[in-house]
């Protein structure tokens, strides 16, 4: 079988690769943010070979930019994920459109200051519907790329190990149970 690949997708993807090896940032995240969210649904080859769906491949490249990058992008798509995040919660949206919301931000703007918030949310979603690996994955994804969030690492961690325990992870749930209770005792 064969892996269809967008050709205009892959075009922006090794613009951006391409510019962000110069680090010039501007130019980087102007050629991924030209490509439409419903663009995102396709695959990209990765630069090991790997064949990845799009809306990953774009978040992984983003997270492990270097230092100067990821507050660059911040900088450029910070106001664009602020506006479309302040959209949630709206009276006359219809159901499941939070969600819906929270995705979009999670997969183009995780790395902005509303990133965590996004992934939070889809945690929050995940949990509720029992996709509980999905949920650890979103609140790990908080703790390992958002170092200066807002939210409580202590109820995050919680929140993580109570999604591996349902999930049938012991190992995993006692490793983080002893974690929280080395790092925050007495705190409830």
């Amino acid at each position: 079988f064969q892996v269809q690949i967008d050709d205009s997708l892959s075009s922006s993807f090794k613009d951006f690769e391409r510019f962000a090896a110069r680090k010039d940032w501007e130019k980087a995240f102007r050629a991924i943010g030209e490509i439409p969210s419903e663009k995102r649904v396709g695959m990209l080859k990765s630069s090991d070979g790997m064949i990845l769906p799009a809306r990953l491949l774009l978040r992984q490249v983003v997270a492990d930019l270097p230092a100067d990058g990821r507050e660059a992008f911040r900088v450029f798509f910070d106001a664009k994920a602020r506006e479309l995040l302040s959209q949630i919660n709206k009276e006359d949206a219809p159901p499941g459109e939070d969600v819906k919301i929270a995705q979009q931000v999670y997969d183009e703007y995780f790395l902005t200051s509303v990133g965590d918030d996004a992934a939070n949310l889809l945690g929050d979603a995940a949990f509720e519907q029992g996709d509980f690996r999905g949920a650890e994955r979103h609140w790990r994804a908080i703790l390992d790329h958002h170092p200066n969030t807002e939210l409580s690492e202590l109820r995050i961690q919680v929140k993580r190990a109570i999604a591996l325990l349902r999930a049938g992870r012991s190992k995993q749930f006692v490793a983080i149970v002893n974690d929280i209770q080395q790092r925050f005792p007495g705190e409830q």
